[in-house]
């Protein structure tokens, strides 16, 4: 009987891409039968790490804003409820420019000015998946 289990590499960037900064990662045997049967490919691995790393930002956003988000779901949970598929429809980040570091009004001051960001019809400035409003 081996005391330690060995993963396979795509489940290991699964897993790494979790961080306890947002809940419980959970059980690793567990959440590995999950990755299992869901049967991805490499660019597919590739692709959900990708996502993963994206939510955790958004994430952080929300947070350093003192907007709610709620912690990811157990690594196991994540992958059976197909929890990246949220990434589609999820709320789009609002951040009142005042609620901006110096440093990213700064940012947002110059994407202004280089052409980086536009203005939408409601008068909220967008840089990137970041939408400032007044």
């Amino acid at each position: 009987m081996a005391l330690k289990q060995d993963y396979p590499p795509g489940f290991e960037k699964v897993w790494n891409a979790f961080s306890t900064q947002f809940g419980s990662k959970g059980s690793k045997p567990r959440a590995l039968i999950e990755f299992n049967k869901l049967k991805l490919t490499e660019s597919e691995v590739i692709e959900l790490v990708d996502i993963i790393e994206r939510q955790k930002a958004e994430k952080l956003d929300f947070r350093m804003t003192g907007q709610f988000c709620e912690n990811f779901q157990h690594c196991e949970r994540y992958l059976k409820n197909r929890r990246w598929e949220d990434d589609e429809n999820r709320p789009e980040l609002t951040i009142p420019t005042q609620a901006l570091s110096k440093r990213d009004q700064t940012r947002a001051a110059i994407a202004s000015l280089t052409g980086e960001g536009s203005t939408n019809t409601d008068g909220a400035f967008q840089v990137g998946e970041l939408r400032l409003i007044k």
